[in-house]
C-alpha cells in the first residue's frame, strides 16, 4: 500500500504493454478484418482479454474506440473517393496552392486561430478547387501573379471562415464576439492586405460568394492533426498515462513535421491524412527517444542510416550528439510495435512505410517550391488596420 499512484501506474503499465503485443495486432485483424493466425489461444489469453476490456472502457470515455477510427477512416475514404479518380498520384504543391496556404496561415494568426490551418489546407485541396479556377474556361491558375490580389486574399478569408467553423471556432474569440464582427475584421485585414499589393478592397459580399461556392462539397472528414491527436490519445491509453507528460512535446513535432509534407504534397488518396499522421506520430515518438528508431526502420534501408536519419530530426540533437542506446525510460523496442499498431490500427509494415515517407520529405534538400518573395506579408497591413 505504499506505492504511489505514478509507480502503480507504471506497474500497471507493464502489466499491459507486455501483452500490446497479441492484443495490439488482434485490434487491428478485428478493425481491419485481417485474420490473425494462431493454432490455439496463447497462454494468458483470459489476462489478454481483460486488458482488451480495460482498454476498450478508457477508450471509449476519451471517444477515441476503434469504432470511432473507423468511421473517421470511412469519412476521409468517401471525401477523398468524391474528388479523385482511383489512378490518383502524389502530387507536388503548385506555387498557387503555395501561396494561398501562405496567405491563408497568415490570418488565421492574426486571428489567433492558427490550428485551423490543416483544415483549411484539406478544404482547399478537396471542396475549394472550385475556388481555383479563373473566368468561363474553367483553367485553374497556376501562377498566383496572374490573378488579381482582391481575389487571392478574398479566397483566402473564405478557406479562413469555413476551416474555422468546421474546427469548432467559428464564434468564440478573445476579441470577436460574433460570427459577423469576425467577418467584418477578416474583411478589413485581407482588404489593407490586398490594397498594400496593389490590389482592390476586399468586400463582405465577395467573401459570402466564395464561401457559397466551398459549400457543396464541404464535409467533415478529419484532418491531419485531427487524426494525430487521435493516435496521441489512443497511445496514452495504451501506456497508462505513462508518457503523458510527453505529450505536447510529441503532438507538436508530429505537427511540425506534417506541416513539411502538407506544405509540399497536395492531399490526395496516394497520401490522405490518416497517413501523412502515422508517419508523422511514428517520426516523432523515435526523434523524442519515446520509443527506440530502430522498431520504425523498413527492411529497405540500413539500420544505422536509418538511426542516423532520425537523429537529425531530434530536438536534442547537435554537432556533438552520438548515437546513445535507449534509455531505460524509454518504451522497450519488444513492447513498442505493440503499443504502436494499437494506437494507430494499422500494422508494423504501415507503419514503417509512413514513417519513411515522412522521413524522406522532411529531410529531402529539395524544399516545397518558395512562395512569392517579392509579395509583403499581410501582418503589417492587417496590425495597420487593427489598431
Amino acid at each position: 500500500h505504499g506505492i504511489n499512484s505514478s509507480c502503480r501506474n507504471r506497474i500497471g503499465f507493464w502489466t499491459v504493454a507486455a501483452m500490446l503485443s497479441y492484443a495490439g495486432v488482434s485490434a487491428y485483424a478485428a478493425a481491419e478484418a485481417v485474420p490473425v493466425a494462431h493454432s490455439s489461444p496463447p497462454a494468458g489469453v483470459s489476462a489478454v482479454n481483460m486488458v482488451n476490456e480495460r482498454l476498450a472502457e478508457a477508450l471509449d470515455e476519451r471517444n477515441i474506440s476503434n469504432d470511432v477510427v473507423q468511421v473517421m477512416l470511412d469519412k476521409e475514404r468517401r471525401s477523398l473517393g468524391r474528388f479523385f479518380g482511383a489512378d490518383a498520384f502524389i502530387q507536388e504543391s503548385e506555387p498557387f496552392r503555395n501561396h494561398m496556404l501562405w496567405l491563408v496561415g497568415n490570418m488565421l494568426m492574426l486571428l489567433k486561430s492558427s490550428n485551423a490551418w490543416f483544415e483549411a489546407a484539406r478544404i482547399l485541396d478537396t471542396a475549394g478547387k472550385g475556388l481555383l479556377r479563373a473566368g468561363a474556361d474553367g483553367e485553374i491558375n497556376a501562377n498566383p501573379e496572374e490573378v488579381p490580389p482582391e481575389v487571392m486574399y478574398t479566397n483566402a478569408a473564405a478557406f479562413c471562415r469555413m476551416a474555422e467553423a468546421l474546427n469548432g471556432q467559428s464564434v468564440q474569440n478573445d476579441d470577436c464576439c460574433t460570427p459577423i464582427i469576425k467577418l467584418a475584421s477578416l474583411a478589413n485585414w485581407a482588404s489593407h492586405a490586398s490594397i498594400s499589393v496593389g490590389g482592390q478592397p476586399v468586400h463582405l459580399e465577395a467573401i459570402w460568394q466564395a464561401e457559397r461556392a466551398i459549400l457543396p462539397d464541404l464535409d467533415s472528414a478529419p484532418n491531419v492533426v485531427t487524426w494525430i491527436e487521435i493516435f496521441c490519445a489512443r497511445f496514452d491509453v495504451a501506456t497508462m498515462e505513462v508518457f503523458s507528460k510527453r505529450l505536447p512535446e510529441l503532438t507538436d513535432m508530429a505537427e511540425q513535421l506534417a506541416m513539411h509534407i502538407v506544405l509540399r504534397f497536395c492531399t490526395s488518396p496516394a497520401l490522405p491524412p490518416r497517413s501523412v499522421a502515422v508517419g508523422c506520430f511514428a517520426v516523432a515518438l523515435a526523434a523524442l527517444q519515446v520509443v527506440p528508431s530502430i522498431v520504425l526502420c523498413p527492411e529497405v534501408v540500413d539500420a544505422h542510416e536509418w538511426q542516423a536519419l532520425i537523429l537529425q530530426l531530434s530536438p536534442r540533437h547537435n554537432a556533438r550528439t552520438t548515437l546513445k542506446a535507449p534509455q531505460a525510460s524509454h518504451l522497450p523496442a519488444a513492447l513498442a510495435i505493440g503499443v504502436l499498431e494499437f494506437a494507430m490500427q494499422q500494422d508494423a509494415a504501415a507503419v514503417r512505410s509512413q514513417a519513411l515517407t515522412a522521413v524522406r520529405v522532411v529531410t529531402s534538400p529539395s524544399p516545397p517550391a518558395a512562395v512569392v518573395a517579392a509579395t509583403p506579408a499581410p501582418a503589417e497591413a492587417a496590425a495597420a488596420a487593427a489598431s
